[in-house]
């Protein structure tokens, strides 16, 4: 059959895209990433898989506005708007280039982006030991094995969701990146302590580790013990520095908590903050913030105590075996002097 003139199409050809693709390796995620530049609509990635030995190319296209891998390659992504290509750790093999080039309809390919695989480091063998201690009310995290990084994952004492704090090695030092209160790190051997304060009793505590790139280790866990039942002395007692209190200011507090813990062991350090060593043996810290005030505050309201104590005691007949009307006087009294409190009869 003879094609007319008027039949003749001529196929312009295209221009070579000016820019090759951006290929970048993430080290940190063992991703490599391919970004297509200028206006091309066709991408092709070739690299050695993982468990092969010889190069794949599979190929990204834009059809319609919409990027899309057109092989379905498990671990490829494809953003549909940008173009941006990237191969998870599965898909390369470790140190192999991975090459990209882009066309623009029939255009010749722009030259090659590439970029080399980043190796993927070994999962951790061991999961962190997890140890909780009954007699401190604390729970400690031990990494093991050569790894960089802890996930510590628990529900904070007063919250109903779980939390996570990362412990990284840095410089070759252990160091708690989120400054939560109450966790402590030892900077050489990476231990991580939560002191009772920190998680809520009986909730489990896990840790997770990992070193450079590599998939978290199985977890290890604990369940967070019970803390300690120690009262608060009811006045707080005033120092002139609470940075550095003096040794009559730390008596004083010492005798405070000694007298509404009963058998306790009660020692106090120099910024206020007493420890409580129960009977059973079990361990608690009452923060100096409840147990020391300034002089000013004496002026205010409570005088700067939380809860504040008649002025009058109540007359009983039977100090062991109280009256509903003499606890009641008691009771009244009491909740007179701390306005929008609550007291109890026991």
């Amino acid at each position: 059959m003879q094609v007319t003139k008027e039949q003749q199409v001529i196929q312009l050809k295209q221009a070579k895209p000016a820019e090759a693709p951006t290929v970048t390796a993430d080290e940190a995620t063992a991703t490599v990433t391919v970004t297509p530049k200028g206006d091309v609509d066709k991408v092709k990635v070739t690299f050695t898989p993982t468990n092969g030995t010889e190069e794949t190319t599979i190929e990204i296209a834009k059809e319609d506005g919409v990027w899309k891998d057109k092989s379905n390659t498990p671990g490829v992504s494809v953003d549909g708007t940008s173009g941006v290509v990237t191969l998870d750790h599965t898909v390369a093999k470790d140190n192999t280039p991975v090459k990209a080039v882009a066309t623009k309809g029939n255009s010749d390919a722009s030259e090659a982006g590439t970029a080399s695989d980043p190796a993927k480091q070994a999962k951790p063998a061991e999961a962190p030991t997890v140890t909780a201690d009954e007699a401190t009310a604390t729970v400690t995290v031990t990494p093991k094995g050569d790894v960089d990084k802890v996930k510590v994952t628990y529900t904070p004492t007063n919250g109903t969701e779980e939390t996570t704090i990362e412990i990284a090695k840095e410089d070759g030092v252990w160091k708690d990146k989120s400054n939560t209160p109450g966790v402590s790190v030892d900077g050489t051997s990476g231990v991580v302590t939560l002191d009772h304060t920190v998680a809520k009793d009986t909730t489990p505590v896990k840790a997770v580790a990992t070193k450079g790139n590599s998939d978290a280790s199985e977890a290890g866990t604990a369940s967070d013990p019970v803390k300690p039942n120690v009262n608060t002395p009811a006045s707080k007692t005033v120092v002139a520095n609470p940075t550095a209190l003096t040794k009559a200011e730390t008596d004083a507090i010492k005798a405070k908590v000694e007298a509404v813990n009963s058998g306790s062991k009660v020692v106090v350090d120099e910024k206020g903050n007493a420890t409580v060593t129960t009977p059973k043996g079990k361990t608690a810290v009452i923060p100096a913030a409840d147990l020391t005030k300034k002089e000013a505050t004496a002026e205010e309201p409570k005088a700067g105590d939380d809860v504040v104590n008649p002025a009058s005691k109540t007359v009983v007949a039977n100090p062991t075996a109280l009256t509903k009307e003499e606890t009641d006087a008691i009771k009244a009294k009491v909740e007179a002097v701390n306005p929008g409190s609550k007291s109890s009869r026991r």
